[in-house]
């Protein structure tokens, strides 16, 4: 008979086994066996069967029930979560037949910790190591007093290839202090432990490969060695002056070296790295200098102008007619989607479509960094049919067009002329704005201003779909691409945005009102526009990463990647304890709290961090933790006393609030009286009319948080 373990698991996860659980290895038929043991024991006695009971389990059981808790760390259920945490407490007692998954208990002083738990908004230590490190650090639990965890032999053989050598090179004497410590204590399990990995390898050698010397992570084009005319002084050389390398300072320690070589690097300007699968792409384009002249001045506004008149096309710098430019190679351009035209004072003015504007940016960037050289002749060649089917440009008066009677590059993308635009219904699509935008001062182009990739996919997805383009803009409203204006930091719905009626009025004056309408933007946008037009599509759903991919399926390309910050934030921002915010989880109420979070406060830390969607749950004994979004990642360990920023999340938060407080919020007045009066047989009691206008009047947030927290409590209670 094998070895059994008795081990108190969790009624979540037996709930699960005998509910879920298909067995397909020994481990998992021993675990459903023993599962139904508990379940009949509990049964005999009259208990509930979420009742923790202590059941009798075979070394592959526990593996299996370790697999499932370890799944459950990135659940979404909060009583997972916990219930995964619980079991995993007895990580240590499995014995897994590959060495590989063997754990070790590891601890590190805050002096060690600071350098793999990532501050608030940094690059994770783990970022550039293999998943299975990534895993093991993702699990460990930070604190401001050090980190903790179980790691596997991989994991641990790469904390100590780092931190071993900051016994001698360390600058802090309590991180050397530290190092030392640190590598006395699990230098030798290590080794134990890889001698078992060697052997389940069938490693000859049988030993733990020695390990490699300190390799400081140095930013491009840094060194650091021993200068020839001082013997053990540590030199730091850059490489990026001029082409010569240089040397920048000398030190007597490696870590101060470290150090100045970091600082050096800050100088210099981030080189973008331009993945192969891109840089194929690009080398494809094969521009000419000729094209490159001729994309340089689409893509410069205000500054020289691509145009045509009747007379044919050419380059103008404001002051009159300049250069002639070839008509082939304008129309290559443009048959190839790279350029597009707007027509005013009977011309027709070019500029890069979106699409082409980030193609181009990013041909630049190779071709300074030498990775990418002109071509002797044109590589566009687009076919000759394509170049006949341009329109004609119609002899008509100079006058300005205005917005609606020509929108933004209909004829140019479409083949229409205004006659057989006008005999159809009007399309428009309405891209939501971004949250990143350009910081050039003064008024540009609304389509420039915005710079997020997110924005540009929108717009790379308009320009295939029918109709003209226009900006839903959360401060000026409905404005066509080639407004111009300046830069500001409002977001929908925020203080100093527009009001929803001023946009009406802009839809009926353009004679919008009756437009077949497809919105490409967030939810916020989705619903203002149909509060304008009641039909309007919406044919992106899911989260940011799907949108964007949802969005390359419409233009034929390459989802962009997400912006590194594609929301601004919450609308309204609180610094408050915790206890204020309200609808918290508790021992009898397990449901997560929703929020945007934006880190620590207090005296240290008066202005929020990086703004991330959060959810708050209660991990037992006042203590509560905050963990981003959707994810295992714990950002805070806290009590009810400690101090955060934070904000309301919209929509996530809205259905755990009852709906006079909803109404309240949106600023709706007293709900209805019937809406208040409880329902025959319900626990719920009449709210006091007082009560409730105290709410909406509060002179401060505090004080209306306060009155609604006790209008719930009287609607729950009658207290």
């Amino acid at each position: 008979m094998p070895k059994t373990i008795t081990l108190p698991v969790p009624g979540q996860i037996r709930r699960h086994v005998l509910k879920n659980l298909k067995p397909k290895t020994q481990g998992e038929r021993d675990l459903l066996d023993a599962s139904r043991d508990g379940a009949a024991e509990l049964e005999a006695k009259g208990m509930n069967s979420l009742n923790t009971i202590p059941l009798h389990l075979t070394n592959d059981a526990v593996g299996s029930a370790l697999e499932i808790a370890r799944d459950w760390l990135a659940s979404d259920n909060g009583n997972c979560v916990m219930a995964g945490k619980s079991m995993l407490k007895f990580e240590l007692e499995f014995e897994p037949d590959d060495p590989r998954e063997i754990r070790h208990e590891i601890k590190m002083p805050k002096s060690l910790s600071v350098h793999f738990a990532p501050a608030y908004g940094q690059k994770p230590w783990a970022d550039d190591k293999s998943e299975l490190v990534k895993t093991d650090m993702g699990r460990m639990l930070w604190s401001t007093t050090g980190g903790r965890g179980r790691v596997r032999a991989e994991t641990l053989g790469a904390l100590l290839k780092v931190i071993t050598p900051w016994e001698e090179s360390h600058p802090q004497p309590a991180a050397a202090r530290a190092a030392k410590k640190f590598s006395a204590t699990y230098t030798e399990p290590y080794e134990k432990t890889m001698k078992l990995i060697n052997g389940f390898l069938d490693d000859e050698a049988g030993q733990a490969p020695d390990p490699e010397p300190w390799k400081p992570e140095l930013p491009k084009g840094v060194s650091i060695r021993l200068t020839s005319d001082r013997p053990e002084t540590y030199g730091v050389f850059c490489s990026r002056h001029e082409g010569a390398e240089i040397l920048i300072s000398e030190h007597e320690d490696m870590g101060y070296a470290v150090a100045g070589a970091n600082a050096h690097g800050a100088e210099h300007p981030e080189i973008t790295v331009i993945p192969e699968k891109e840089l194929e792409v690009l080398r494809g384009f094969a521009f000419s200098e000729a094209q490159i002249s001729l994309l340089s001045v689409a893509n410069e506004r205000g500054v020289n102008d691509l145009i045509e008149d009747p007379n044919g096309f050419y380059v103008s710098d404001g002051w009159g007619r300049g250069k002639p430019v070839s008509r082939t190679r304008v129309l290559d351009l443009w048959a190839r989607g790279w350029l597009m035209y707007s027509p005013a004072d009977g011309r027709r003015y070019f500029r890069l479509t979106p699409s082409g504007s980030a193609h181009f940016k990013q041909w630049q960037t190779a071709r300074d960094q030498g990775l990418i050289d002109y071509t002797e002749k044109d590589g566009l060649n687009s076919a000759k049919e394509q170049r006949e089917a341009y329109p004609p440009l119609p002899a008509e008066a100079p006058g300005q067009a205005t917005d609606d009677e020509t929108p933004d590059f209909l004829e140019a993308v479409h083949g229409r002329n205004e006659a057989e635009a006008a005999a159809v219904p009007k399309r428009l699509v309405v891209v939501a704005c971004g949250g990143k935008k350009s910081q050039r001062p003064g008024k540009i182009r609304a389509d420039e201003r915005y710079t997020g990739n997110y924005f540009a996919a929108c717009l790379m997805a308009a320009e295939v779909m029918d109709g003209a383009t226009m900006i839903l803009s959360a401060r000026h409203g409905l404005i066509p691409l080639s407004e111009e204006i300046e830069n500001y930091d409002v977001t929908w719905g925020g203080k100093g945005s527009i009001r929803l009626a001023t946009v009406k009025t802009q839809v009926e004056e353009l004679g919008l009102t009756d437009a077949r309408v497809t919105v490409l933007g967030g939810e916020k946008y989705v619903r203002a526009a149909r509060q304008v037009w009641a039909d309007a599509e919406a044919p992106l759903k899911g989260g940011i990463g799907q949108q964007l991919q949802q969005l390359a399926g419409i233009y034929q390309g390459e989802a962009l990647a997400p912006d590194e910050r594609p929301e601004t934030g919450p609308d309204r921002i609180y610094q408050t304890k915790l206890q204020e915010v309200g609808y918290l989880p508790s021992r009898n109420r397990s449901k997560p709290r929703v929020m945007w979070f934006g880190g620590k406060a207090g005296r240290f830390n008066p202005e929020p961090g990086e703004w991330v969607r959060a959810e708050v749950t209660y991990t037992g004994e006042g203590r509560y933790a905050i963990y981003r979004l959707g994810t295992s990642e714990e950002l805070m360990t806290c009590t009810l006393r400690s101090q955060i920023h934070w904000g309301p999340l919209e929509d996530s938060n809205h259905e755990q609030k009852p709906e006079f407080v909803k109404q309240i919020e949106r600023g709706e007045g007293k709900p209805a009286e019937a809406e208040v009066k409880p329902a025959a047989g319900a626990r719920f009691y009449e709210v006091p009319e007082n009560w409730i206008e105290l709410a909406e009047d509060g002179d401060t947030e505090a004080a209306r948080r306060y009155w609604t927290r006790r209008c719930e409590e009287w609607r729950l209670s009658g207290k």
